[in-house]
């Protein structure tokens, strides 16, 4: 169907041998017309050739694949923008959705392939704020995790307080704290809007891209810029890898803590009108 909703898994990460097989398969059971963009970023392990070996297995169903290999390493955020801005060229339309996946995490098969259906749905529902206000329909959403195994507790996500809404106090993270777990998605038009007006926002007070936090810069830039046009999904659409040894979480503690300080520090963005 012409109208039928299109989606770019943006897959990232660096030394993710042991991982990276699970991940593109989870991807590949997916009902929907999907493509994938990955950067591996300077991996000094096997990544490449197991990532290789399961795009070119011919039961892999998605055909749009685009890969990149960093020759120097450049941390998340930067291989994510590299990763958008080398989305197959077919799904580089205002309208796709982008899906964020890490390469050591996978999406939830217990959904049994169900998860573009449902985002596709949460996507196509006109929603409401009550009162007099317009429908809206989403441009952003994120949701809850399964940790797996479960060593650490399942990230569980919570609504935004509409006070938090309304004031645009989405950096204010001892108020109102961090919620934007996994899956994150966004439309292709909200990637591109930050990248080209406000890649500002996703460096840090040096100008340079943050090595860590690279969830942190990107979905509070663009929740400012969406305003109240985000969902919060309940369904855990994925499992995160809780055993991975060099996650940020584990070996850059005192990294995490200035960057989400550098982020509370840079001005607040006023909501985009031209959606």
């Amino acid at each position: 169907m012409s109208d039928e909703p299109k989606f770019c898994f943006i897959v990232s990460g660096r030394n993710v041998e042991p991982w990276v097989a699970q991940c593109l398969w989870s991807l590949s059971n997916q009902s929907g017309n999907s493509c994938i963009s990955i950067v591996l970023d300077d991996p000094t392990d096997n990544s490449v050739r197991v990532a290789l070996g399961v795009i070119n297995d011919p039961a892999f169903k998605i055909s749009e694949v685009g890969m990149t290999i960093n020759g120097e390493r450049k941390g998340a955020l930067r291989s994510q923008v590299e990763a958008f801005r080398n989305i197959p060229e077919g799904f580089r339309d205002p309208e796709t959705i982008l899906v964020w996946v890490d390469a050591d995490d996978y999406l939830n098969p217990w959904l049994a392939g169900s998860v573009l259906i449902q985002l596709a749905e949460a996507y196509n529902k006109p929603q409401s704020t009550g009162g007099l206000q317009p429908r809206w329909r989403p441009l952003l959403t994120y949701g809850n995790y399964k940790a797996v195994p479960a060593t650490v507790t399942d990230g569980l996500a919570t609504p935004y307080h509409p006070q938090c809404v309304n004031t645009n106090g989405y950096r204010n993270y001892r108020k109102w704290g961090v919620k934007f777990n996994h899956l994150r998605t966004m439309k292709y038009k909200v990637m591109e809007h930050i990248v080209e007006n406000h890649s500002d926002h996703l460096r840090d007070r040096n100008g340079d891209w943050g090595m860590v936090a690279a969830d942190s810069y990107l979905m509070t830039t663009a929740l400012e810029l969406v305003g109240h046009r985000h969902l919060c999904l309940p369904t855990q659409f994925v499992c995160y890898r809780s055993n991975n040894p060099v996650s940020d979480w584990r070996v850059h503690k005192n990294e995490l803590h200035a960057a989400h300080k550098d982020i509370q520090s840079k001005p607040k963005l006023k909501v985009f009108g031209g959606w």
